[in-house]
């Protein structure tokens, strides 16, 4: 399968790679990561543009593309998408079952992908919320993200996101929780393409938080 893959990266400030050699995507490169990643480039100015001082010192999003999860529930996650993708680069959104995802369904939330513009941006649309989500972020189905969440937590669901987006891989994200300012909470998600050969058309996003070991 082929996809074609926009060439603009979108910002990524704070991601540190698990499976990468330095460690941080600040501007250097990046060198275990998949084959036709966009994110495997050199992320050229990104430390140079000018960026918007956050009220708070954000916590950093780990970004594992070995996909070695430490969750239940992700595990489950992904031997199910695995199940269903086969050969294939990825499944079809039609694919997915609520029987099929009963061991984790409380946490899976699917996200439609929308047309690139011109800038590289997209626009994602919740389209089902899991229960776990729900109370950690609030209602976010048909919702625009600016218009329920904070401008740094927005921020950072998109350049996810944008990671699946722009690869078709799935890829492991850990870090602490910024919605509602829930820093105390910690969170494992799986973000996994969900698509055919003309690109990913949604993505199957299955978060799980827990109350972070130092904040007992």
């Amino acid at each position: 399968m082929s996809i074609s893959l926009n060439p603009r990266i979108e910002r990524f400030p704070r991601l540190t790679d698990v499976g990468c050699e330095t460690q941080s995507c600040g501007g250097r490169r990046l060198s275990n990561l998949p084959d036709r990643n966009p994110a495997a480039v050199i992320i050229q100015a990104m430390s140079a543009q000018p960026q918007r001082k956050p009220e708070f010192a954000e916590p950093p999003i780990g970004v594992d593309w070995t996909l070695t999860f430490t969750r239940a529930e992700t595990k489950k996650a992904h031997a199910y998408w695995n199940s269903l993708r086969g050969s294939r680069q990825m499944p079809l959104r039609t694919e997915l079952s609520p029987r099929g995802m009963r061991e984790f369904l409380t946490h899976v939330n699917l996200v439609d992908v929308g047309a690139v513009s011109e800038r590289g941006a997209s626009d994602y649309e919740v389209t089902l919320q899991g229960a776990h989500g729900l109370e950690v972020f609030g209602p976010l189905a048909r919702r625009r993200f600016s218009a329920v969440l904070s401008e740094v937590t927005a921020r950072r669901l998109r350049e996810c996101l944008n990671l699946v987006r722009d690869s078709g891989q799935p890829v492991r994200i850990n870090s602490r929780v910024t919605g509602g300012n829930k820093f105390w909470l910690d969170s494992e998600c799986l973000i996994a393409p969900l698509g055919d050969d003309d690109g990913v058309k949604a993505i199957m996003w299955v978060f799980v938080s827990w109350q972070a070991a130092d904040d007992h």
